[in-house]
């Protein structure tokens, strides 16, 4: 698993899911990519994984 570190050493991202649902997002394959729904369960879960003080918490 890749991860981004904060200057501060803790961890800030987990890019390997965000990078993967990217990926998919743009196949060439139109049936090959996530739904509305899967995209924002896996950025649900993305974001559970992350520190409560990261900005992406605001949202």
């Amino acid at each position: 698993m890749t991860t981004v570190k904060s200057r501060s050493g803790d961890i800030v991202l987990e890019i390997s899911d965000l990078l993967m649902l990217t990926e998919q997002c743009w196949a060439p394959d139109m049936n090959q990519r996530p739904s509305f729904i899967d995209i924002l369960k896996r950025l649900e879960k993305i974001k559970d994984n992350i520190p409560q003080d990261h900005h992406w918490h605001i949202l």
